[in-house]
């Protein structure tokens, strides 16, 4: 026992030390990433800053499910909008803070364009303050009409944090009923609070009675193709 204590206390003291080293964010990937009709984008200190346009994710992939009749939305790329307001900058190391007053930004999410009726988000935030960014509202908008969404209870939503320099992160999942062709995420974030990263992740998906239907209807057809006895 005493032995497995000291291993377990040497791991901790590990992590803490080079926590300042280790990036805070993407620390909860959702089990669905990379499965069929699955959306991900990362942002990573904001390094577009200087694009008066918008702000166009680090990192972004999406996974093709070779059907001919889905497509990913196409209208416009996947992006970051600041508050009209502005006063924002950008910050060193890498960050994004608004130091004079509360505000907002928001992330247009593309997403498959397809009939199934649910939407499942997995937003990853990672920052810097003494104020904790909210997520909310988020809106997904199918041929133009908006839908709204809802928290799940399942929801991690509590910021952790000792990870070095202050550096804080959370996660939250959100559903949207009925699949939208792309989403708004409205980030709320306190006066001075410093953003780094965020990784959204979307899936298409049926609903779980309509899985369960289709399992008992695989099940029929197996059972038709048993020789009898």
């Amino acid at each position: 026992m005493k032995v497995n204590l000291t291993i377990t206390v040497l791991m901790v003291a590990t992590l803490v030390c080079f926590s300042g080293e280790v990036s805070a964010d993407d620390l909860n990937p959702p089990g669905y990433r990379n499965g069929s009709l699955s959306y991900f984008a990362e942002w990573d200190a904001f390094g577009h800053f200087s694009n008066p346009l918008g702000f166009f994710p680090d990192t972004e992939s999406n996974v093709d499910d070779s059907d001919p009749n889905t497509n990913l939305y196409s209208q416009f790329n996947t992006h970051i909008d600041f508050d009209a307001g502005g006063g924002w900058i950008l910050t060193q190391p890498g960050g994004i803070q608004n130091p004079s007053r509360p505000a907002s930004f928001v992330t247009n999410v593309v997403n498959w364009v397809d009939f199934l009726p649910e939407k499942q988000l997995r937003v990853q935030v990672t920052y810097t303050g003494a104020g904790s960014p909210t997520i909310g509202p988020v809106t997904g908008f199918h041929e133009g009409a908006p839908h709204g969404s809802e928290l799940l209870p399942d929801s991690a939503g509590t910021p952790v944090g000792g990870f070095g320099d202050g550096v804080s992160y959370f996660y939250e999942d959100w559903v949207i009923h009925p699949n939208p062709d792309w989403e708004q995420i409205q980030f709320n974030v306190p006066q001075g609070t410093i953003v780094e990263q965020i990784v959204i992740d979307t899936i298409s998906i049926p609903e779980p009675t309509t899985m369960a239907l289709a399992g008992v209807c695989l099940v029929g057809l197996l059972s038709l193709g048993r020789p009898r006895k």
